[in-house]
């Protein structure tokens, strides 16, 4: 296989004379460059609200409250949509020309960009991003059809098709790191804004520059768009593609959805499909009408192991960008911005190689580009699957991130140049649209597998552990030597420990010897190791202190290497530690971005009175925080009244009037919250109970919930309306007069924080001591009603008695 390939003889089955007809285009340099300028700049900003996708998803999920059937869709709808479609899409523009189909496909995906950051609801945000890849499909195929038409067979042509093919690996790495940027500044939906606004603009400069077809006549082109497109194998290749690609993608989100029904019949119905996708092709080649896709290509070996080693390389590129943005994120605990810079090495790497390879590709045999590459890139994958997370940046991660892009971003340029030489001239949409078929399929296959094996080994991983230990999302950090002596956990499902002792003894170096643990819920565990001659410490954790990373410490106690020791820094902002750490040098990176403490573990050498290894239990990625207020006691209020005179007109009708008085009481309340140090927890504030203590008769039960997760501190400003009314008796004339006051308060409340794992497991402190809050009141304190008597139209009615009603103990 060389750059540059011969076109074969096809079967006859393929069109031979375009329905729009093609003519040699000639247009300036600057005319060239803009069209291209503007087909790259189209696909960058599709693939860039991918990479967008790929980094916000934490977030979007919790802003729009994407319930977990939806979680995995608005990555994937896109790439399914898309690969459903493009073979049509394809098809059509050959029919009725690219340039129409290229500004249907632009002005749609930018418009529906913005649309999806407008977008108040998850249902919404999947629908736009499935119309956003149709949109994208009729602007891949159009695009390949353009550039064939604008440029000739060179140099030129080459560099065209490198451009568009850098321009997904960039638009996807760029997406990942301006993401990162705008989750931890602005927010994610400035990114759909900023994409939308850039397609439209490419757009609109579509109109002018992307060179007019050959005008057709009406009926002439619906007689060619009936009979020049294999509809058939359309509906059966799309149906295929959008069945396979859908299965993949329910299966990737839980692989044992693969035994249901619903994937039973998607599966069947796809091999179905296939065959009979073939089957129609070769019956259309014997009646010599187009068939989409001729089996005769697919003995073309240059052809079919283009689109094999397409789609497996753009599998590889896309299933590792999302792993290790997964990996610097869910298993180092890094920020996304600070994952989006770990990223960038490829997006460099990926941007030079094309430009590289679509300069000398004409030079280079395409075996040696395609083999030599291929071999480079299978470094990465072999390289992030041998890391450890406490290893540095620079050891394997950043060598990964160079050889990851390699292999597709130089086989997209060879195999455009092989694909669009294999098809004639008046199918060169359709040939792009084969090659970002097999371009997005891979991408699919890539990402089911890496998730299918990602959950299947977490699950044997975590049933492994809870077999051996206990259930509930757990993490052992230990620290120390050999596995020798035996093994002791003191640990709680459902309980925070409140106090751990230690026992230090100093033999040369200072080393732990005991220790036990006492939980939130009063339980002790018993004391654990030799206390003889050692001096006792004690750790108390307060109440709703948990750990953002913990540091593991050991030493050598003669030959033998032992536990010392461990630190920790809490979401208090306080560190605290067990046993020696000062001077040591053997000790763990800071681990854990939030993890709370359930227990202790260890392996007690009883031979030699140490502990061999040992460490603290935690429950890790804590998810969310819940944090209830309940009502303690009465304000405090200091009184300053003002009185008002309201006046209520005469009431001639038969009707008692009913006098509504409604008044607002606003309570100011503050928590603060850290952020750990990747991620931000959400958290929950509720205050429950009655606040003021009014007259029952009025309206006065507060209760109020609010939700964070921006912000290490927050203002609640909180509103109770007292509403009553009076009925006013026909004939009567009556003035109210009120008193109100204004007040500072003091409301005491006791918290219970609850705090939910990743995983959904939860532990709950008990009640705590009593909170103050305070605030500014402003209420009713009295009211007086007195009549003033005017001529009754009806039996005057004795007026009320005079009532003074205290509305405030």
């Amino acid at each position: 296989m060389t750059a540059q390939v011969d076109s074969p003889p096809l079967a006859s089955s393929v069109s031979s004379v375009s329905s729009v007809g093609r003519q040699t285009i000639k247009k300036t340099r600057l005319q060239q460059v803009v069209v291209i300028v503007q087909l790259v700049g189209v696909t960058l900003t599709a693939s860039l609200i991918n990479g967008l996708v790929t980094i916000a998803l934490p977030t979007i999920t919790k802003d729009l409250e994407l319930p977990s059937s939806l979680a995995f869709w608005p990555s994937s709808v896109s790439s399914l949509a898309t690969a459903s479609t493009l073979l049509l899409a394809g098809s059509i523009a050959d029919t009725i020309g690219p340039r129409w189909v290229e500004l249907v496909g632009s002005f749609s995906s930018g418009a529906l960009m913005i649309g999806q950051g407008l977008a108040q609801n998850g249902e919404g945000l999947v629908v736009m991003r499935a119309l956003q890849g149709v949109g994208l499909a009729f602007h891949l195929a159009s695009s390949v059809s353009i550039i064939t038409q604008l440029l000739p067979q060179g140099r030129g042509r080459n560099f065209a098709f490198s451009c568009i093919g850098l321009s997904q690996p960039l638009g996807f790495s760029l997406g990942l790191v301006v993401g990162g940027v705008l989750v931890d500044t602005i927010g994610w939906r400035a990114g759909w804004y900023i994409a939308g606004g850039i397609t439209l603009f490419f757009a609109v400069i579509a109109v002018w520059t992307i060179p007019k077809n050959k005008t057709v006549q009406d009926e002439s082109l619906l007689h060619n768009v009936r009979t020049k497109i294999d509809w058939l194998g359309a509906f059966l290749a799309s149906a295929f593609m959008a069945l396979l690609c859908y299965l993949l993608a329910i299966v990737s989100a839980d692989p044992s959805r693969i035994k249901s029904v619903d994937s039973i019949v998607i599966l069947c119905l796809a091999a179905i499909a296939l065959p009979l996708f073939i089957i129609s092709s070769h019956h259309r080649v014997k009646r010599n009408k187009v068939a989409l896709i001729p089996n005769s290509l697919w003995r073309n070996t240059s052809f079919s192991s283009v689109c094999a080693t397409v789609a497996l390389s753009n599998a590889v590129l896309n299933s590792m960008e999302l792993f290790a943005s997964l990996f610097f994120q869910e298993v180092q605990y890094l920020s996304a911005l600070q994952a989006s810079i770990r990223i960038l090495p490829s997006l460099i790497v990926g941007a030079l190689l094309n430009l590289i390879i679509g300069l000398f590709v004409h030079k280079i045999r395409a075996v040696w580009i395609v083999t030599i590459t291929s071999l480079l890139c299978a470094g990465s994958p072999l390289l992030m699957a041998v890391i450890q997370p406490s290893w540095p940046y620079w050891g394997n991660a950043f060598f990964a991130q160079i050889l990851q892009p390699v292999s597709f971003d130089a086989l997209f340029t060879v195999g455009l140049i092989v694909i669009t030489d294999v098809f004639p001239d008046d199918t060169q949409a359709l040939a792009g649209a084969v090659f970002n078929t097999s371009a997005q399929f891979g991408s699919a296959l890539g990402l089911a597998v890496l998730q299918v094996i990602s959950t299947v080994v977490t699950d044997q991983s975590g049933a492994a552990k809870e077999s051996v230990t206990m259930p509930g999302a757990w993490r052992y950090l230990t620290m120390g030597g050999e596995n020798e002596g035996e093994h002791v956990t003191a640990a709680i499902a459902a309980a925070p420990v409140s106090k751990i002792c230690s026992w230090e003894r100093s033999t040369g170096t200072k080393i732990i010897t005991a220790f036990n643990v006492a939980w939130a819920n009063g339980e002790e565990s018993a004391t654990y190791g030799d206390t003889h001659g050692a001096t006792k410490t004690v750790l108390e954790l307060r109440y709703g202190e948990f750990f953002k990373e913990v540091r593991l410490y050991s030493t050598m106690a003669g030959n033998t290497k032992c536990f010392s020791g461990w630190t920790g820094t809490t979401n208090m902002g306080r560190v605290v530690n067990i046993g020696y750490t000062k001077d040591l040098s053997y000790w763990t990176p800071p681990r854990l971005h939030s993890g709370l403490c359930v227990g202790f573990e260890a392996h007690i050498n009883e031979r030699e009175s140490l502990l061999n290894r040992g460490g603290i239990c935690l429950l890790e990625a804590l998810e969310h925080v819940v944090i209830k207020m309940n009502y303690v006691s009465l304000p405090n209020a200091e009184i300053n009244s003002v009185l008002v005179d309201d006046t209520i007109d005469e009431n001639d009708g038969e009707t008692p009037l009913e006098v509504h008085w409604t008044r607002t009481i606003e309570l100011i309340n503050e928590i603060s919250t850290l952020k750990t140090s990747a991620e931000e927890l959400g958290v929950t504030t509720t205050v429950l109970g009655k606040v003021f203590g009014i007259s029952s008769e009025d309206n006065t039960n507060y209760t109020d919930t609010n939700q964070t997760s921006n912000s290490t501190s927050y203002s609640v400003k909180s509103s109770t309306t007292l509403s009553r009314f009076y009925e006013v008796p026909p004939g009567r004339k009556y003035r109210r007069t009120t008193v109100y006051f204004q007040s500072t308060f003091k409301v005491q409340f006791r918290p219970q924080y609850t705090l939910t794992t990743r995983l959904g497991h939860t532990v709950q402190w008990p009640e705590g001591p009593a909170q103050d809050a305070f605030g500014v009141a402003s209420g009713n304190l009295h009211i007086r009603i007195s009549d003033i008597t005017n001529d009754a139209k009806v039996f005057p009615i004795d007026p009320p008695r005079y009532t003074e009603n205290p509305l405030m103990d």
